[in-house]
């Protein structure tokens, strides 16, 4: 198989935007927006959202071993990716235009119905985008510096979006909140339509000239159904290393996923943030980016993947336990303060720092192991399908 070029790894990267816009709008916008401005009772508003976490985690698996078993002229990954990529775009659109007038539950089977198609959109392009990532080299440093790209592109792209939602479209409107406009919210959602529908279709072009040297089914692979399915899982699921993996990124993922939800929530209302204050702060996590893009590499040579995990595991257990409780008992400065201020975003980017490297070691990690995990270095589409909602 011929060597990535660098603007080849760039191109694919670009499609981690799906889950970059996914993650700004559910960790910092939706459910303020229909809790807040839509008026949605926030029991209903969790339901919705629980909902559909647990069809993400049906969906999974099937694309995973639909696409693992798709036979076309385009090979495995790509017209899944094809039909994933607008269409999760639209939806992310529709999440932040609810009808006026709607009552609490025509509120509510908006919004689940939303999230629903949103996820399975979502599901449908990134399952095949990641397993894709594995593929698209047999060497075991090309592949980690490709996941790497795709870790760092991810979070840029987050950052981006979100210092433009913070920066532009909820920038200070006078006197009032402007995370309280409901119009501010539309423009949010056309945004986003518009980076995921560009950025997705670039990274389904630009990896299309590596279909011929990808993977091809083996001759026990051919067709698909229920019973491959669950053999494709459990096939996973034997591999140690990988339970174990599953396991600590479903517990991160659990933990970080809430605070994300809540984030909109704490900066308003417990922390007592500006507009202004959270768009800086947005901003400045471009600072442990680049830490982690200059010293991952000597780290990683310096330690252990394993060690590196555990390592991450233990900084970001400890940095997420003193904050709030400090802030509870008085130890703090108090709210309004630039002492706090600066408090939590120094809290924020020793997290997002060894979060980046999690990920990006993880992936890797994956991607070692998947000789290990069933013949014909194919972990890596089993392992995709299931190792994707317990990360996103």
């Amino acid at each position: 198989m011929p060597p990535n070029t660098f603007s080849s790894k760039l191109l694919y990267a670009s499609g981690t935007v799906s889950f970059s816009a996914k993650d700004v709008a559910f960790g910092s916008f939706v459910l303020f927006y229909y809790t807040s401005v839509v008026g949605l009772q926030g029991s209903l508003a969790g339901a919705a959202l629980f909902i559909a976490m647990v069809w993400d985690a049906v969906t999974d698996p099937v694309v995973g071993s639909f696409s693992d078993h798709l036979q076309s002229r385009w090979g495995r990954r790509h017209p899944l990716m094809a039909i994933g990529g607008i269409p999760l775009g639209i939806c992310l659109f529709a999440l932040f235009n609810v009808p006026a007038d709607l009552s609490q539950w025509q509120i509510f089977a908006w919004m689940l119905v939303t999230c629903l198609l949103l996820r399975t959109f979502l599901t449908i392009f990134t399952v095949p985008y990641l397993a894709l990532g594995a593929e698209l080299s047999d060497d075991y440093l090309e592949r980690s510096s490709i996941a790497g790209m795709r870790t760092i592109f991810g979070w840029i792209s987050g950052i981006t979006l979100g210092a433009i939602a913070w920066g532009v479209i909820f920038a200070g409107d006078g006197d009032t909140d402007a995370r309280l406009i409901s119009h501010n919210y539309f423009v949010f959602g056309a945004t986003c339509f518009v980076v995921v529908a560009v950025f997705t279709t670039l990274s389904i072009i630009g990896t299309a000239n590596r279909i011929p040297f990808l993977p091809k089914l083996g001759e026990d692979e051919h067709g698909f159904g229920v019973s491959k399915m669950f053999s494709d899982i459990l096939v996973a699921l034997k591999n140690f290393n990988f339970r174990i993996a599953f396991i600590v990124s479903l517990t991160i993922g659990l933990a970080t996923g809430l605070n994300g939800a809540l984030g909109t929530h704490m900066g308003a209302y417990f922390w007592e943030l500006t507009t202004e204050q959270i768009f800086y702060q947005t901003v400045g996590t471009f600072i442990p980016i680049i830490v982690m893009m200059l010293g991952m590499g000597k780290l990683n040579e310096i330690v252990e993947k394993q060690n590196i995990l555990k390592l991450c595991i233990l900084v970001l257990t400890l940095n997420t336990l003193w904050l709030v409780p400090g802030r509870l008992l008085g130890i703090l400065p108090d709210n309004g303060t630039e002492a706090l201020f600066y408090i939590v975003i120094v809290q924020g980017y020793i997290s997002a720092a060894v979060i980046i490297w999690f990920q990006t070691v993880s992936a890797s990690f994956l991607a070692k192991h998947q000789s290990c995990c069933c013949p014909g270095r194919q972990a890596s589409r089993h392992a995709a399908c299931i190792l994707r909602p317990a990360l996103h």
